[in-house]
């Protein structure tokens, strides 16, 4: 079985070295740079909406001669994750959201947090890269990892590589107020879901609980001593979940 990898904002293909390791036995795994980070950085802003990020999954997914591949996404890669699995259920096997939500619900909060994507966009291009990067991890949503210093350290050494520039496109086009909201579409994912929380992590705690309310074939996976970033904090428990979920154990 294929199993294609989508990283988080400021992240990058290499993120998921350590998973794809551990489940290299069972599954063929791909991992790519979703556009402005890694070095998949392009100039056209157009690039960058959802719709043709999925529409270049399809491309690669073609190129490699895969029909349908097991999808695991991580709060940015995650949305857009559920955004290709609605838009191409037939080339999703069975889907992972980490930390990821279906996007913001009404068009007054999509605005506002536009309007803060673009101001960080500005931040991210004035300040540059370094400086953002540590702003970023002060947020409360990280605060585990900053706990773990020998982690976050190496965390921090892999987002200072990214492209201030490509970054700053990511978040005023692929960043949440310009998703659409897929909330109400939930329902229609007909393929195996599995949407994964850290403990720590309140408000993707109740997204997650609230999506497998809204979605018969959804499964929510609650990991003990994690926040946001799972995979990195808890990668044992992580992959373990993963593929008793994907194998069907």
């Amino acid at each position: 079985d294929s199993l294609l990898l989508l990283h988080g904002f400021l992240g990058s293909k290499s993120d998921w070295q350590k998973l794809s390791a551990s489940l290299s036995d069972e599954f063929k795994t791909i991992a790519v740079d979703l556009p402005g980070h890694g070095k998949n950085v392009v100039s056209q802003s157009i690039e960058y909406s959802i719709e043709n990020t999925a529409q270049s999954i399809v491309r690669l997914l073609d190129h490699l001669e895969i029909e349908r591949a097991n999808i695991v996404g991580y709060s940015m890669g995650g949305r857009v994750a559920l955004y290709f699995a609605l838009t191409y259920p037939k080339r999703c096997n069975k889907l992972v959201l980490e930390s990821a939500s279906p996007g913001l619900k009404t068009k007054e909060e999509r605005e506002s947090r536009r309007n803060h994507d673009e101001s960080l966009a500005d931040k991210l291009e004035c300040e540059g890269i370094v400086s953002f990067v540590e702003q970023w991890y002060e947020q409360p949503l990280f605060s585990d990892i900053v706990t773990d210093q020998e982690l976050f350290t190496s965390i921090k050494e892999e987002r200072v590589r990214n492209n201030a520039n490509g970054l700053a496109l990511s978040l005023r086009h692929l960043g949440t107020g310009a998703q659409p909201s897929l909330w109400d579409k939930l329902s229609l994912l007909k393929m195996p879901v599995m949407l994964i929380a850290g403990e720590n992590d309140a408000k993707f705690c109740m997204i997650a609980n609230e999506m497998a309310h809204l979605c018969p074939e959804a499964e929510v996976r609650i990991i003990e001593k994690a926040g946001h970033l799972v995979h990195a904090m808890r990668p044992d428990q992580y992959s373990e979940c993963l593929r008793k979920f994907l194998l069907g154990d």
